[in-house]
């Protein structure tokens, strides 16, 4: 019989003491929505890539995670800074197997999906010439 279980780690991060707990894995169905969302996104609008970057984090963060997390990007004495944020997501989208195309201020819509039963993590081979050294020409 074919098993399709997958083996999961435990994704977790700490920014000044506060431990935030990640989902173990995507589920298909919100990869799916997310991906929809965000189709047609200007990576360009701030107001959109804020809204994205809220979505990933949401998705990505257990809710307890989630709830400390946004109430730590607006507090005063305690704050997770923007540039904090763009970290987490970028590193999130590492670990689970997602490509940035590259890291940007605070766009998170140029963020590419793995293609499907690719994996983005794997090690590709090395190039490696197979043509023969020419013969040296005699004079």
């Amino acid at each position: 019989m074919k098993d399709f279980s997958r083996d999961r780690k435990k994704i977790d991060f700490v920014i000044d003491g506060d431990q935030f707990d990640c989902v173990t894995a995507i589920p298909a169905k919100t990869l799916m929505e997310m991906t929809g969302d965000f189709q047609g996104m200007d990576e360009e609008d701030p107001v959109q890539s804020i809204k994205a970057m809220m979505v990933v984090l949401q998705k990505f963060l257990l809710p307890r995670s989630f709830e400390l997390f946004e109430r730590r990007m607006g507090d005063q004495e305690n704050p997770i800074e923007l540039p904090q944020v763009n970290d987490v997501i970028m590193w999130l989208m590492e670990q689970y197997g997602m490509r940035p195309t590259e890291q940007s201020s605070i766009s998170v819509v140029g963020l590419q999906l793995p293609e499907s039963g690719i994996s983005s993590t794997g090690n590709t081979p090395d190039v490696v010439s197979t043509s023969s050294p020419s013969p040296l020409t005699s004079s």
